[in-house]
């Protein structure tokens, strides 16, 4: 059985993780040993864009995390958040930074209720993929 994570990423995160200007992911929780898929499935936003018109409630691609380490202001740059950003979603807790190293973007993208019963709230693990 083979085990992955799917994550809920705001439309604007995977606008950038797609095209490559993000190499790191942040969560507040995430398991620190992990290595290997994440699936990326894109939320339903508030706002208007492009991705949520585009892609709304779907897994549109996977990539491959192949480090796990606790976030310093610095990564917050390569995780497209600005100072404020990083330093308002830590809250002064430790983050992990997930370090994505590759992405591949689906031909056809699938529904969410495909890989778990409901859109995770940050990310959960699947099985099966």
């Amino acid at each position: 059985m083979t085990k992955a994570i799917l994550l809920s990423i705001q439309p604007r995160h995977l606008r950038n993780i797609l095209s490559g200007k993000k190499v790191f992911e942040l969560r507040k929780r995430f398991p620190k040993d992990y290595i290997g898929w994440v699936y990326l499935y894109c939320t339903k936003a508030n706002h208007i864009g492009f991705l949520s018109k585009q892609y709304p409630g779907k897994v549109v691609a996977r990539a491959w995390i192949d480090n796990v380490i606790v976030a310093e202001d610095e990564i917050a740059m390569q995780a497209g958040l600005t100072k404020e950003e990083f330093d308002s979603y830590s809250n002064g807790s430790k983050v992990c930074a997930l370090h994505i190293a590759k992405v591949e973007i689906f031909d056809i993208f699938k529904e969410v209720t495909e890989y778990a019963k409901r859109p995770p709230q940050s990310w959960c693990y699947i099985w099966n993929i």
